[in-house]
């Protein structure tokens, strides 16, 4: 082999890939480090998202907020307002999500789902409050078969209403910093 420009730099090329390769790139697979942490919970009223609400609907065991909606009418829309407000007692905006749980703490999905859907509007679902800010939500049930597309019965709303055991409202924070 004939040594020029091209071969000199084609070797040089492959000499410094190779090294690079067998040295490796100085990144790392696992760090393990010890670090303190301070971890506190408070009641949903004095929490970073404080929960209360409308004795009505509300109760507050154990500082925890219990949702009761009892005797629903059949056939009929029946709103309630001002069930519960949501208070962002943190620094930065967040957006709030409502999942509905079955008994073992399960986000219920299948028919029931797609039921409750339509039978439930929960108007907190995808609403945004600012820092230091506040709002009240509600909830509005439409029990009529005859505008939920997969509820043939009263029985299947019945039945889909009665999987329900809790409700889970998620806070996600703005990571922009931005309160507003």
């Amino acid at each position: 082999m004939r040594m020029n420009r091209r071969n000199v730099l084609l070797g040089l090329g492959t000499i410094v890939a190779g090294g690079g390769a067998a040295l490796g790139t100085g990144a790392f697979s696992s760090v393990e480090a010890d670090r303190s942490a301070t971890i506190e919970v408070a009641d949903d009223s004095d929490a970073y998202l404080s929960l209360s609400g409308n004795d009505n609907y509300i109760s507050d065991g154990d500082g925890i907020v219990e949702f009761t909606f009892d005797d629903l009418n059949k056939d009929a829309v029946t709103n309630f307002d001002n069930v519960f407000n949501i208070e962002n007692n943190g620094s930065n905006k967040v957006t709030i999500s409502i999942d509905l749980l079955d008994q073992d703490g399960t986000e219920i999905d299948g028919d029931d789902a797609n039921i409750l859907n339509e039978v439930i509007d929960m108007n907190a679902d995808g609403s945004d409050i600012s820092a230091d800010d506040d709002e009240d939500y509600g909830f509005k049930f439409d029990t009529r078969p005859s505008k939920i597309s997969n509820a043939e019965t009263h029985q299947d709303i019945e039945d889909a209403l009665g999987s329900i055991d809790q409700f889970r409202i998620t806070a996600n924070f703005d990571s922009s910093g931005n309160g507003d």
